[in-house]
Formats: structure tokens, C-alpha cells, sequence
């Protein structure tokens, strides 16, 4: 039988919050770092977090980040964005594209690819298509923003608290079929461009 001891520490533990269970990577932004945010995820994908889907990468209040190469996020993974919890900034952290070779230029064509059985999840997050403080850099705005693979099915897309925009076609594009996409308390805007068509502008546009 059970020992009291251990029914207890039993007990304890089915009190734990799922976040105790996650692996935080908080994240300075670009001013701090000098560092594109896709290549500090880029070099964390063959992290044992990452793997395990228990990575959560935190983004700090008022932070700036650059953002400029599609990540093609693998089969069965796992993948969550979020504001920091408290601090002392006001805004939800904001996510640029930026070009993507050094000055001019366009922008990448996605924030990223979802292969089959794959979670994208998002949650107090602010994301734009272009560098806004470069005027001259919005006719490169590019296609999309979360795409689906034709090749993957089962992917969910799970967006929360979030402002999303300015993109030449769709915020979130499913080429293979999604099981959920969920999208609550956010913002889509300034979607369709000349670079793409106006009419390509959706919010989501489900092709499978």
C-alpha cells in the first residue's frame, strides 16, 4: 500500500500548472541582442525543450524583434510565443520582418512553414509584414504569415491576445488540412498589397 508520505508528494504534484511543466526561453529583443529572433529559434530547434514541445519562448514587454527568413517548422512540433508575464513595459512585444539581406529589400515570404502534427501557438503578440519605420520597404511586403504544408495534416494554430498585419496575401494560409485553428481578442489588418493582389488579402484562406 501507498504510504501516506507518498500519496501526499502524489498529490502535490497533480497541483503543478501545466507552465511549471514548460521550458521558458526568455528573450531579449534586437536593440539588446543584435540578433534576428528566427535564428535565436533556428539554433534552439535541437534543444531537448524543443523536441520535448515544452519550449516556450517569452518575448519582453516593449521589445523590438527582427524577424527575416521563414522557419520551416518540423513534424510534430510544438512551437509557443508569448509576452512576458509582469514587467515594466506597456506594449505587447512587436515582431518586424525585416529584409532579408542587409539594407533594402524584401521581407521573407513567411514567418513559417508547418509541417504535419505541428502546433503553432501565439498569445500577446504583435506581428507585422515590413519594417515599418522604413517607408519605402512596404511594396516588398510579402505573402504570408503562418502556412500549412500541402505534404502535413493535423496542424493547429492557436492565436490569442494578438495584433497581426500587413501582409501581401493571407495572415494564416492552409495548404494541408489544419485540425483547429482557434483565433480569440485579436487583431488582423492591411491585408492584400500590389506586390501579391488585392484580392488575395484574407485572414485566412483554407486551400485543402
Amino acid at each position: 500500500m501507498m504510504s501516506k508520505k507518498y500519496r501526499w508528494f502524489a498529490f502535490l504534484m497533480l497541483l503543478l500548472p501545466a507552465s511549471a511543466m514548460s521550458q521558458e526561453m526568455v528573450i531579449d529583443d534586437w536593440y539588446a541582442t543584435g540578433v534576428n529572433l528566427n535564428v535565436t529559434i533556428a539554433n534552439d530547434t535541437g534543444s531537448a525543450a524543443f523536441k520535448a514541445g515544452t519550449r516556450v519562448y517569452v518575448l519582453k514587454k516593449d521589445g523590438i524583434y527582427a524577424w527575416n527568413a521563414t522557419i520551416q517548422f518540423a513534424a510534430g512540433s510544438i512551437v509557443t510565443f508569448r509576452a512576458e508575464y509582469g514587467g515594466t513595459g506597456h506594449y505587447d512585444p512587436m515582431i518586424y520582418f525585416f529584409p532579408t539581406t542587409a539594407g533594402t529589400g524584401a521581407p521573407p515570404g513567411r514567418f513559417c512553414q508547418m509541417s504535419g502534427n505541428s502546433t503553432v501557438r501565439m498569445t500577446h503578440i504583435m506581428i507585422t509584414g515590413y519594417e515599418e519605420d522604413v517607408d519605402s520597404l512596404l511594396r516588398y511586403s510579402n505573402t504570408q504569415m503562418i502556412q500549412t504544408l500541402s505534404t502535413g495534416t493535423n496542424n493547429r494554430i492557436l492565436i490569442d491576445s494578438c495584433v497581426m498585419k500587413t501582409i501581401a496575401g493571407q495572415i494564416i494560409r492552409t495548404e494541408g488540412p489544419a485540425t483547429i485553428i482557434k483565433v480569440t481578442n485579436s487583431i488582423f489588418a492591411d491585408m492584400g498589397h500590389p506586390t501579391s493582389n488585392f484580392g488575395a488579402g484574407k485572414f485566412i484562406d483554407a486551400r485543402n
